[in-house]
This record gives C-alpha cells, structure tokens and sequence, in this order.
C-alpha cells in the first residue's frame, strides 16, 4: 500500500503517471505491475490493460481457449467491457469464420454492443516478417457478420493487414467509419461470389450514405484503392472522400501514388495533412523497426524526373498543413537519380499563398558524398524558406545512417553532424523552425504518420 501523500493523489494525476508508464516500451510488463503495486492505480491501469480485446492465432494456448479465458473475465466482473476499445484479430489465417462462429465470442461482442461506449476500432492483422511466410487472411465473411450485428456497427476506425478477399461492402456495413488503414488488402475475383452466397446483395442500401472517411492510409491495395477514388458506379461510391483530412501512402507504391491528382481532386480542397511516409518496418532480423527499412523513391526508370512534381498540384489542396516525405539515398546505383533536385521540383509545386506549419524530410543517408551542403540542398531549403515567407514552418530534418563499421562510412557521423549544423545556420533569422535527428540524438524520431506540434522557440 502507498503511503500518503501518494495515496491520497487525485486520479488525474495517478491517471497521468499511468499514461506516461503506458508510453513505455516495456508497457505492457509495467502497467501490470502498477496495477498490483497499489488499489489507488486499479483503475487508470485496468483503462489500459483492457483497453484491446486481443485474439491471437501464433500463441501456444488455441484461440478457443483465449476466448474463454476472456469471456470468463468479462463475465465475472462486467464493468471492465466499459473499457474495450478496440478488437484486434490477430495472425487467424484462415480461422476468421470459426472464431467468429464461437458463441461465447458472440456473446462478448454483444456484452460490447451494450456498453455505454462500445468499442470503435477494429484490427485484423497476420504476422509479416523475412522467416515466416507471407500469409493472408481471409475476411470474406466479413460483411456477412457486420449485417447480423456480430461486431459493432458503431467502429469509426478499421484496419486490415495482409487480409485477401476484402469487398468493398464492407465499408458499407460500417456507416459511422472515419479512419481506414490499409496495408496488402487484397480483393480476389471470387471475393463478390463468396459474399453473394451467403448474403445476397450487399450494394449500398437505398437512402443510406457512403462512410465520410477522414484519414486514409493506404500501402499495396490497389484494387481497393481504386474503387474508392474513381468507382465504377458513381451512385453506389465504396467510401466519400470528400472530407478526407488525412492521407498516408507508400512512396514506392507507384499504383498507389499515381492517384494522388484524384484524390486531390476528389478530397475538394479538405485535405490537411499529407504523408507520403509508408515503409516497410521489418529488418534483416525479422524484427520491427521504425528506421531500418525507408522507402526506395524517385527512379529514373519507367517514371522520368518530373513524375512526382506532375502528381503534386498544391493548388488543389489550399489548406493543406502538414507535408512529411522519406527518401533513400546511396548504392552508387545508376538507376538512382538525384533525388534532392525532385524533392526541390515537389516544394515548387507549393504556391506563396499557402498553409503549410509542417514539413518532415527523412533521409537515409548511404553514401558519404551526397552528405555535404552544396547548391543541391541550398535550394532545397531555399524552398522551404520560400514556402515559410507568410507562415511558421516546423522544419524536421531527419538524417539516418547505418549503425556499423564499414570504411565507405568512415566519418559519415561527423559529416552528417556537420550537415545539420549548416542546414541549421541557413535558417536563422527566418520563420522557419528546423527540428534535426539522427540515430545518435537523445530523444526520438517522429513517429511515421505524425507532426509535431508548434514549438515554443
């Protein structure tokens, strides 16, 4: 037990040491130890322990067991389902209909149904990494168990990871959607059959309304992808882009990138944030990691170097905020072009008039000679001052380089410090606010999908 004056804290400051515990990485180990430690933590802890419903098919117990177990916990002490705010299926392969065919499941999703703030995120994910298989999971069905009211229809958040057999009537069985996250989700020409033997018709309902999504982030989905932007029945649109905010797509994902003048067009100038950020985050390992595998960008081959300035018209996105681009650098390969001078082409694209607070450049650094500040990055940020001549711009400029002894990166850290200092220097006396990173520096990078807030310099 705490003694006073820790026991007697109010809970919005025991709530904001769990939140801190919670940002750990060991959080999941330590906000279970807090929640023991004392009776006064019981509660913020339990908001985050139980804040996910997790199934996983790859652990050792069967996910019958791990249904039971949860439906035991539940029905013991009801109160805790106030606090499920996601459902995430995890790794269940081709086990998606049987899982939810289990009576105790149904009865834990209807426990959720009936809460005073049911569960509005909905995960379905599988295991990705360079030793396991590529596997998908299929989530035919789902449409068919969204209509019968098996999972809550009130989910503003869906995400769906390396799943096959995805239709687009699933968006329809989600009416409040706002955020739907995509990555390898794929829609199979038996997909439309599949459903339509189970369920019949499952085209938007007479009256009803397309969800208004407001984030989309999107890798190596294209089928889907394309059907949202440009449907191929107009009076039966998949999602309504019209007052999409946030965009987050794969540079490397040509099939993906090559609708971004649609979606500008069809987003009507509501677009705030763009991050063309998505990479893959496995490592040579097999683990995952934020900054070991960036995106491979801008190749000379099949695409010319005006491709991307092409794509990014500013002008159809006039309150557009937030910019964050990451490329790769290196190799010595000849089919690498000069990816500063296409960056440059992209800031052109930005008019005067504009609203831009935020732009992140993420650049992996692989080759000692492109680390120098020369008339290539002077007009870089050039741009970027430009841009920032009516409003203040929070400038991130990230620099990763490998963390290995290698002699063609002998010196790279120092160069790279060296680099930071100069792109620093260029901005003084101006609106913009430059926020540098490399893997040596004492706090982190920013997160992919994310801007940081108004410094207080």
């Amino acid at each position: 037990m705490l003694n006073p004056p820790l026991s007697t804290l109010p809970y919005d400051i025991l709530s904001y040491i769990v939140d801190h515990v919670a940002a750990l990485l060991s959080a999941d180990k330590d906000i279970k130890a807090l929640c023991l430690a004392d009776r006064v933590f019981t509660y913020a802890c339990q908001t985050w322990i139980f804040q996910t419903l997790y199934l996983d098919g790859s652990f050792e117990r069967p996910l019958k067991q791990q249904v039971y177990s949860k439906a035991n916990i539940l029905a013991s002490t009801p109160v805790l389902s106030r606090r499920v705010r996601k459902i995430h299926l995890y790794n269940i392969q081709n086990k998606f209909c049987s899982l939810l065919s289990d009576p105790r499941l149904v009865a834990i999703f209807q426990m959720l149904a009936l809460s005073p703030k049911p569960p509005s995120e909905l995960e379905i994910s599988t295991i990705q990494t360079y030793y396991v298989p590529l596997s998908f999971a299929s989530v035919a069905l789902l449409p068919m168990y969204l209509s019968k009211k098996i999972l809550p229809q009130t989910l503003t958040s869906l995400r769906l990871e390396y799943c096959r057999d995805v239709s687009p009537s699933i968006f329809h069985m989600l009416p409040l959607l706002r955020e739907v996250y995509l990555t390898e989700a794929r829609q199979t020409r038996q997909t439309t059959d599949v459903q339509s033997s189970y369920h019949g018709d499952l085209r938007l309902p007479p009256g009803s309304r397309a969800p208004a999504l407001e984030v989309l982030s999107h890798s190596r989905s294209h089928t889907i992808l394309a059907q949202m932007v440009t449907p191929s029945d107009p009076t039966n649109p998949v999602v309504n882009l019209s007052n999409l905010k946030m965009l987050q797509l794969a540079p490397y994902d040509w099939k993906s990138v090559r609708y971004l003048p649609e979606i500008f067009s069809v987003s009507g100038g509501s677009l705030r944030e763009l991050y063309l950020d998505l990479y893959e985050e496995v490592n040579y390992r097999g683990e995952y990691s934020s900054r070991l595998h960036l995106a491979l960008i801008l190749r000379s081959t099949d695409t010319g170097p005006s491709f991307w300035a092409d794509l990014m018209d500013f002008s159809k996105v006039p309150h557009l905020q937030v910019f964050a681009l990451h490329a790769l650098f290196g190799y010595d390969d000849p089919d690498y072009i000069d990816i500063i001078r296409d960056i440059v082409a992209i800031l052109r694209r930005v008019p005067d008039n504009n609203k831009i607070t935020n732009i992140a450049l993420d650049f992996a650094e692989l080759d000692v000679s492109s680390v120098c500040f020369d008339a290539r990055w002077t007009s870089l940020c050039m741009e970027v001052k430009r841009i920032a001549s009516k409003n203040r711009i929070e400038f991130d400029f990230e620099l990763y380089y490998p963390d290995y002894s290698d002699e063609k990166i002998e010196g790279l850290s120092d160069l790279v410090e060296k680099m930071q200092d100069d792109v620093s220097s260029f901005f003084k006396s101006s609106k913009v606010c430059v926020h540098t990173w490399t893997p040596k520096s004492s706090v982190g990078a920013m997160k992919i999908g994310t801007h940081r807030p108004r410094c207080a310099k």
